[in-house]
């Protein structure tokens, strides 16, 4: 089997069909159905899926595989042939379906390496591998493709003495604020406010401000509440009486919003009896399934509300699941008017520095 069927990355009506290419010898062992493999097509080099493997083409000239992009397949047998049926029924791009179908992280941009299994030495590969991964328990993909190393690691990734990792770039731009604190002790702050001249009142309030805050707190914060100008920071920060920092923030679309408190509701007696079992099991760190059927209005999110409570109260967390996003804000409002700044909430709508929201124990998410 000396030829490849690939799927290649290209969403059109013209290109939902596979593409014959010529495996390279040193990759006969390595590229199977499943695999993900860079391509020339046209001018370009492209990803795609091989799809089959086959020992004759109808087409006469063809062109070679550039390289595999993974050791094993990222699909395997009964996924391709999901992939085919979902184009069937969703009259979709075979691409998409099979894009559709692996990590998150292998469709982000990520650096891949190969590093030595647990419990396995250098010692334990063979030929040139061992001088290898002599000093380094770990290469990149690109220094083993060019080294022609690929065909050897496959092996040794099959025995099980390697493994492939993907380290996925952070895709979200955090948000990073200027933050003031002191920079020195309390009681030296003290003898330096005392001994400020009169006309120094701006420096005078900093240092009154953060006799009483030695938390880290936000520049722009400080200079609206005090009324002051960025100078008489500056001044102090240039006698190393305070210190400025660049400090994480997290971007919450809800901080605007009040949310009223409110209490867990008194139960009915079919909830009660619904209820009993969720909590017995959460009570036993029993992992279990239930199935709440109810009409709108009957009270499954208080039942879902109550029960979680439970599960925070041991310390644990809770994710729910919202099955449309139009869903999500009224089932924001239900879960913060009860757990408050507990609640995060993640959706396909949100910017990705928006997602994570006070780090929260419970997370509402589509």
């Amino acid at each position: 089997m000396n030829i490849a069927s690939v799927i290649v990355d290209v969403p059109a009506k013209q290109t939902d069909k596979t593409f014959d290419y010529k495996i390279p010898e040193k990759y006969k062992d390595v590229i199977k159905p499943g695999t993900r493999v860079i391509v020339p097509f046209g001018p370009r080099k492209i990803q795609g899926f091989v799809r089959d493997l086959k020992g004759e083409s109808s087409f006469s000239k063809l062109r070679a595989i550039i390289e595999p992009l993974d050791l094993t397949p990222v699909l395997n047998e009964e996924l391709l042939q999901l992939g085919d049926w979902l184009t069937e029924q969703t009259l979709s791009y075979k691409i998409s379906s099979y894009q559709a179908m692996i990590p998150a992280a292998l469709k982000a941009k990520y650096e891949k390496k190969i590093v030595l299994a647990k419990g396995t030495e250098f010692t334990d590969l063979s030929g040139n591998l061992i001088e290898l991964f002599r000093e380094n328990r770990e290469i990149k993909w690109e220094d083993a493709v060019s080294k022609g190393l690929v065909q050897q690691l496959q092996k040794e990734a099959a025995s099980g003495r390697v493994d492939v990792v993907y380290q996925v770039k952070d895709r979200v731009r955090k948000k990073l604020l200027k933050h003031v604190s002191p920079a020195i002790k309390s009681e030296q702050l003290k003898e330096i406010r005392d001994k400020l001249p009169p006309q120094a009142s701006g420096q005078q309030s900093v240092l009154d401000f953060f006799l009483e805050h030695q938390e880290p707190v936000e520049q722009r914060l400080i200079l609206s509440t005090l009324g002051i100008s960025q100078a008489s920071i500056q001044s102090l920060v240039k006698k190393g009486i305070l210190k400025v920092e660049e400090l994480e923030v997290y971007r919450d679309p809800y901080s605007e919003r009040e949310f009223e408190r409110k209490i867990a509701l008194e139960l009915t007696e079919e909830q009660k009896k619904s209820i009993t079992p969720i909590l017995s099991a959460i009570e036993k760190d029993l992992h279990e399934v239930f199935l709440l059927y109810g009409v709108t209005g009957s009270g499954k999110t208080e039942i879902y509300l109550q029960s979680i409570q439970e599960v925070l109260r041991k310390g644990k967390e809770a994710i729910v699941l919202v099955p449309e996003i139009s869903l999500t804000p009224q089932m924001v409002t239900r879960f913060k008017e009860r757990f408050g700044d507990l609640v995060a909430a993640m959706h396909s709508a949100c910017r990705l520095g928006r997602s994570m929201m006070n780090g929260g124990k419970s997370s509402a998410r589509k």
